[in-house]
């Protein structure tokens, strides 16, 4: 009895070298793993800009690109699933409007409204289940113009979607809160020609 007692003492105390063993040597005597990161942020342009939005429209769209050289095997093939989440700002740039100011009569003459146009499309792009042939892989390139065509899809999907026409159609609440605006402030708008939609 006192022998099994004495293994027993001597395989808990092994369990306890071994584990103090194992917490020294891999937090004292094994390298430290080290992650250094580096970024430099340089503002490239500044501009000044003067653009109401008037629409958010918010699309994802999941596509598949697909590559293959002579025959569609797995060695000469690569492909992916592309999700693409944007939001697209609809409004007007307020740069192209053409104002006259007239002082003394405290009027503001209103020649040309712009026409709604997509003012920003911010994108956020994934890529899924990627595979690659054995000759065959993806370059930086393949996935700067898988990126711009999933670009350019949303942009005519919103197109077609209507998001222009429904931000013409509150071109005439804009232009009323305009001469509400400019009537708190004493002054009067008047809009020479006539709105007309393209």
């Amino acid at each position: 009895m006192k022998s099994i007692k004495n293994v027993l003492i001597f395989v808990l105390a092994m369990g306890l070298f071994a584990s103090l063993g194992y917490l020294y040597t891999s937090k004292v005597l094994l390298p430290k793993r080290h992650v250094v990161q580096d970024s430099t942020i340089v503002l490239e342009k500044l501009e000044k800009v003067l653009k109401l939005v008037t629409l958010e429209g918010q699309y994802s769209d999941l596509s598949k690109h697909e590559e293959y050289y002579g025959y569609n095997i797995s060695p000469l093939r690569k492909k992916t699933l592309v999700r693409i989440n944007a939001t697209v700002m609809v409004g007007y740039d307020l740069e192209k409007m053409d104002l006259i100011i007239d002082e003394t009569k405290r009027m503001i003459y209103l020649e040309h409204f712009p026409q709604p146009e997509i003012l920003s499309l911010d994108d956020d792009v994934e890529y899924y289940d990627i595979s690659e042939g054995l000759f065959v892989s993806f370059s930086k390139e393949d996935y700067t113009a898988i990126q711009k065509k999933a670009k350019q899809d949303i942009e005519q999907i919103a197109l077609e979607s209507g998001l222009l026409e429904k931000a013409y159609e509150q071109q005439e609440d804009l232009i009323n809160m305009l001469h509400l605006t400019l009537n708190n402030m004493g002054w009067e708008l008047s809009i020479k020609n006539e709105v007309i939609k393209d």
